[in-house]
């Protein structure tokens, strides 16, 4: 039997279907091939240059973190140094440079190079004592700070106190008989953990990315690989670098890209499958390559969002904003320069009043409830033109197109305040909700993106300060304020360690009869070298910090401790700040306060803001409940000022009105202020509260007011604010006359 062989060449030649065929399946083969792997290559081109782009901003914010700690050290050193080397207030100025910075581990000082004091001192008792000039490992870039006279870094390695961390040494040189003579080191402590985990380092493995973190040091340790992945493992990598004073940081990033080779194996099976229909096969090949590209766009997209998009919002984040600021400035000075029409453009840097007590208050789900609705109100407010985005936490930017004068821009920022402005219902609470904004111009007020965004965040602060729900512009002042306020709040928290505050004292008294019924303490600062400083100068400054809560006890101590010098019948007052207030041992400290002083509770009086019973409603009524259960009362403050509503009025548990001096001030003569009071008047005699007026200076306002039925009032009428032994007198000589 023989076989037939089969001519394959006489096949498809003389068939030529066969051979068109075939000569189509390698064309469309090898087209394919080389469309697919130049897709590929752009598509890991794109990926790498992304990879790029979140390695320096991962770079730049360790960078950021790590200097502003470093910077702790040298604040420390140049306190020792303005001292003349005399360890004064450690713990206190320690203490404050830790809360500004959680990556602190701890600080310490060294003089002539023997650690001595460090903060905290619990867990770090194995490093007092500990020569860092004779430290083997650390003895050379010791004596080089030295030389050199600036901070150097050491590590991360494992500290002696335990973890590992970075150690910047700031040398301290003080003057002594005309030379400088070095005093010792200031170190700070930083803790690694915190710095990776606050700059979202170890998050990157969520979309797997690794990460290595190298340091070259030019003094010390050789180039070494101490954090990371063992061995990176992508298939991309990107690397950007970290300058640290002395040091030399390199973060390199590696991911592994989507496993492609299914994709080419599908798309070869079904070039051979239909090899028959030309047309289809053509129409496959050349559409493959495109859905390759649709997945390239998208990945590539992802990613951008990633670097470029905030997760809760949507909003483009800062860097984003950065970007953007720097088109801005180089469109306008485009424009500049060839028209006539010199455009001006803005910044808007809007920060939520009052968020964090709102979020501690009622919980991260509803402030993040607030922050999607703020979101949601910008958007009505901006259009296309706009550039929103969130700049972090509870701020927010935006970028206001061109526009023709600073009219046009403040009509715009009265628009945007009402809107943002209107209450807030977030998870069945409802919330008064407020804006403030700083403004920054383009290009005056910064040629750079990083300084106009330093600028219009430092008019924001000052419209909080200002009393919030305001907008600020820009000016150069406001930097001197700021560097102002700083030395105010240091030499505030001075001023509590040396008992230099003082408690003025004011007479509330019986309208019919000008006896003391009681008194409103005033605080004022006795202050060593400017004398006596009246609040308006400091009360400010310390509502922006902690500081208010303390001062605000120590004014009820101070009260409790004179109120056993008047007689009986007479009360106290005190304000109660909307920040102390919040306070969530408020009720607690009071208590204590007043039990340790065996002060009858009926004695005192707390004022509070008409704002505060207009704000978180639910939770003022809590609070002020269970301090008037307590025996206190409770006085609303300023009444008149704010908007209050009756119906808010009803249900809170307050005992008295202060009704504002500005309404008294033009009685009886102004028509308008006699209407207002009047009915202020004939609302608290139907809700059965008790009237103050304040600021009464004459007779004939006496008159008016008792006339109308308000029995008590306050001002220079009767008497000033005076000291403590001046007021006791005071009443001492009106009960006399009684």
């Amino acid at each position: 039997m023989t076989h037939t062989r089969l001519d394959t060449r006489k096949v498809l030649f003389r068939h030529p279907p066969y051979l068109y065929a075939f000569i189509s399946v390698i064309v469309c083969a090898l087209l394919s091939y080389v469309t697919i792997d130049a897709l590929h290559q752009a598509w890991k081109k794109e990926q790498t240059a992304t990879l790029s782009l979140i390695a320096e901003q991962q770079a730049e914010l360790l960078s950021q973190s790590i200097n502003q700690g470093l910077n702790s050290a040298v604040l420390l050193g140049k306190h020792v140094e303005y001292s003349q080397g005399q360890l004064t207030h450690f713990e206190q100025h320690a203490h404050y440079l830790q809360q500004q910075n959680k990556a602190i581990s701890s600080l310490q000082l060294a003089p002539i190079g023997i650690i001595s004091h460090v903060y905290p001192l619990a867990g770090n008792e194995a490093v007092i004592g500990h020569n860092i000039l004779q430290h083997d490992q650390r003895k050379q870039e010791a004596q080089q700070a030295i030389l050199k006279q600036q901070m150097t870094v050491a590590g991360p390695f494992n500290l002696i106190q335990g973890g590992l961390g970075i150690i910047g040494r700031y040398p301290v040189f003080i003057e002594q008989q005309g030379e400088s003579v070095f005093w010792g080191f200031a170190s700070v402590v930083l803790a690694v953990e915190p710095l990776l985990n606050g700059n979202n380092l170890t998050a990157l493995d969520n979309h797997h990315i690794q990460f290595q973190l190298h340091t070259y040091r030019l003094v010390g340790e050789p180039h070494q690989q101490v954090l990371g992945a063992a061995q990176l493992n992508g298939d991309i990598t990107a690397s950007a670098s970290l300058s640290l004073n002395d040091n030399h940081w390199q973060l390199t990033l590696s991911q592994a890209l989507p496993e492609q080779q299914g994709l080419l194996i599908k798309m070869g099976l079904v070039a051979f499958l239909l090899t028959g229909v030309l047309t289809s096969f053509v129409y496959k090949q050349t559409n493959a390559p495109y859905r390759m590209a649709e997945n390239v766009a998208n990945q590539t997209q992802q990613l951008s969002r990633l670097a470029y998009y905030d997760n809760l919002t949507g909003l483009k984040n800062r860097s984003f904003l950065q970007l953007e600021l720097g088109k801005a400035l180089a469109n306008l000075d485009r424009h500049n320069q060839h028209n006539q029409d010199h455009q001006i453009a803005a910044l808007v840097y809007l920060g939520v009043d009052d968020f964090k007590r709102l979020n501690d208050a009622f919980g991260n789900k509803v402030g993040d409830e607030l922050l999607l609705e703020t979101t949601a109100r910008l958007k009505q407010v901006c259009n296309e033109a706009h550039v929103i985005t969130r700049a972090g936490g509870d701020e927010f930017a935006i970028i206001l197109p061109p526009q023709s004068s600073i009219k046009a821009i403040e009509l715009w920022l009265q628009q945007l305040l009402q809107t943002l402005g209107q209450p807030m219902a977030v998870d069945h609470h409802q919330l008064q909700f407020s804006i403030s904004a700083g403004v920054a111009l383009l290009p005056q007020d910064g040629d750079r993106a990083e300084v106009l965004i330093q600028h219009a965040n430092l008019a924001m602060t000052q419209a909080k300060q200002k009393g919030k729900r305001r907008f600020m512009f820009y000016n150069a002042s406001m930097e001197a304020l700021v560097k102002s306020n700083i030395s105010v709040e240091l030499e505030l928290n001075q001023a509590l360690e040396r008992d230099e505050l003082v408690l003025f004292y004011q007479p509330i008294v019986e309208l019919s009869s000008a006896n003391p019924v009681g008194f409103e303490a005033l605080i004022r600062w006795q202050h060593p070298s400017k004398g006596l400083i009246f609040p308006d100068a400091f009360i400010p400054v310390a509502e922006q910090s902690h500081l208010i809560t303390e001062i605000g006890y120590w004014v009820l101590e101070a009260a409790c401790k004179a109120l056993p010098q008047f007689p009986p019948h007479v009360y106290i007052s005190i304000n109660v700040s909307a920040r102390q207030f919040m306070d969530p041992q408020l009720s607690m400290r009071m208590k204590q306060i007043i039990h340790q002083y065996q002060t009858n509770p009926n004695r005192i009086t707390l004022e509070i803001t008409e704002t505060l019973l207009i704000e978180n409603i639910e939770q003022v009524v809590s609070s002020l409940k269970s301090l008037r259960d307590f025996g206190l009362g409770i006085s609303v403050d300023d009444f008149g000022t704010g908007h209050s509503s009756l119906s808010k009025l009803k249900v809170m548990p307050i005992n008295t009105l202060k009704v504002d001096r500005a309404f008294i001030m033009d009685l009886p003569d102004n028509k308008e202020d006699k209407e207002l009071t009047e009915a202020i008047l004939l609302m608290a005699q139907k809700l059965s509260l008790k009237v103050v007026a304040e600021g009464v200076e004459t007779a004939e306002q006496q008159a008016f007011l008792l006339e109308h039925k308000c029995n008590f009032g306050q001002g220079y009428y009767f008497s000033k604010p005076v000291p403590l032994a001046q007021a006791l007198a005071y009443t001492e000589q009106r009960l006399i006359k009684k």
